[in-house]
């Protein structure tokens, strides 16, 4: 939510910043509907999931609270 207000306050707020994030929402989601090629077959997303993954769950070991005995 914080990045909609930022994006409405670097165009000057108002009602037409509003229109504006649901057209490209609008427009994002046509886009997706009309994808019919699964994301193991681009191989930019497969790479993309190959180093987010392991990434994401290195960050979640190493966070949090320390168990200690």
């Amino acid at each position: 939510m914080v990045s909609h207000r930022h994006q409405m306050d670097s165009r000057g707020g108002g009602q037409g910043s509003y229109a504006q994030l649901d057209t490209n929402d609008t427009i994002v989601s046509r886009l997706a509907q009309q994808d019919n090629i699964p994301w193991y077959s681009k191989p930019n997303l497969r790479l993309l999931y190959l180093l987010m993954f392991p990434t994401c769950l290195g960050v979640e070991m190493t966070s949090g609270q320390v168990l200690v005995l």
